[in-house]
C-alpha cells in the first residue's frame, strides 16, 4: 500500500476554475493508495473578513479547496475551518 502525506497545500479564490496542479503532482497523487494532506490555510466563507494575524492572510472558501482536493482524491485532510 503505497500512502503519500502533504503539506501547505492552499488555493486562494482568485485561482477558481483554473487548473493550478501540474501533471506530474496529480500523477503522484493518483498512484497513491492513501493520500493525507494539510492545508497550508482556513477554509472560511468567500465573504469574511481578514483573520487577525501576522504575515499574509491566506484563506480559502470551500467551494474552491473541496473541488481541487476532490480531484486529487485526497482521503484525509487536516484545516481550520472559520
Amino acid at each position: 500500500m503505497k500512502i503519500l502525506v502533504s503539506g501547505d497545500f492552499v488555493i486562494t479564490d482568485e485561482y477558481e476554475n483554473k487548473d493550478l496542479i501540474d501533471d506530474s503532482v496529480k500523477r503522484l497523487f493518483s498512484e497513491s493508495d492513501y493520500r493525507i494532506l494539510n492545508l497550508e490555510a482556513p477554509v472560511t466563507s468567500k465573504n469574511s473578513d481578514k483573520i487577525l494575524k501576522t504575515g499574509p492572510h491566506l484563506r480559502c472558501s470551500a467551494e474552491v479547496i473541496l473541488d481541487a482536493l476532490s480531484k486529487l482524491k485526497i482521503n484525509y485532510y487536516l484545516y481550520i475551518l472559520l
